[in-house]
């Protein structure tokens, strides 16, 4: 009885779902985190240091979303469904570039998140100096 080949193929799409919702989840967190964000300091310079770092976060955030679609419509679903029912993949190569790009959007969302946390706490310290 031979059940490599099959095990083989559950554990690769165990993992597949597995690496792609740990992105769904950093992703969903970094979104909440950026709804959720509010300046605690006062005047103009929060809206221009601020705003646009917020702003580009934000995008950041989006454009992960989109190719974390983008990958489950090309990756996840043809490789539980396969194209003739048997669940056969032959291994898309945009695939592997949407994964890059789910990376690469989601690092920059965190970058320009941490740049929010740091130019607030800047702000902050900077408005009880005498």
């Amino acid at each position: 009885m031979d059940e490599g080949p099959t095990f083989d193929r559950v554990l690769a799409r165990y993992v597949t779902v597995w690496v792609w919702s740990i992105l769904v989840g950093v992703n969903t967190s970094l979104a909440f985190s950026f709804i959720n964000y509010s300046t605690r300091s006062r005047g103009l310079s929060v809206f221009i240091l601020l705003g646009p770092v917020g702003a580009l976060g934000v995008l950041s955030s989006l454009m992960a979303w989109y190719y974390i679609v983008k990958y489950m419509q090309t990756f996840i679903i043809p490789r539980f469904f396969g194209e003739d029912g048997t669940g056969k993949f032959g291994g898309d190569p945009k695939s592997y570039q949407m994964m890059f790009f789910i990376g690469r959007w989601m690092l920059l969302a965190i970058g320009f998140r941490l740049l929010l946390s740091i130019f607030e706490f800047t702000l902050n310290s900077l408005s009880y100096l005498p």
